[in-house]
């Protein structure tokens, strides 16, 4: 790992992303405003209103929200030794 990227420390931001009826926030809808995270769910502007109308009548709604991002570390791990 380069050693400039180690010591980076996560960072937070605030904005708004889609939850579906069930409660499951939707990571790829997460946008600084609320129409573009609209907008990144219904991405044709002729129906976008219309079809976020059906959405909420299903119960989708839209949430205000913190989002933490970090640099992901992963570990290497040994490979079992088979025994015969």
């Amino acid at each position: 790992m380069d050693a400039a990227v180690s010591h980076v420390k996560p960072s937070y931001s605030e904005g708004y992303a889609l939850c579906m009826p069930c409660g499951r926030l939707l990571g790829k809808t997460f946008r600084d405003k609320p129409a573009d995270a609209i907008a990144a769910m219904f991405d044709d502007p002729a129906t976008r209103e219309e079809w976020w109308h059906v959405a909420q009548a299903h119960g989708w709604t839209l949430r205000y929200v913190f989002s933490q991002v970090w640099i992901p570390k992963f570990f290497r791990s040994e490979p079992e030794t088979e025994t015969a």
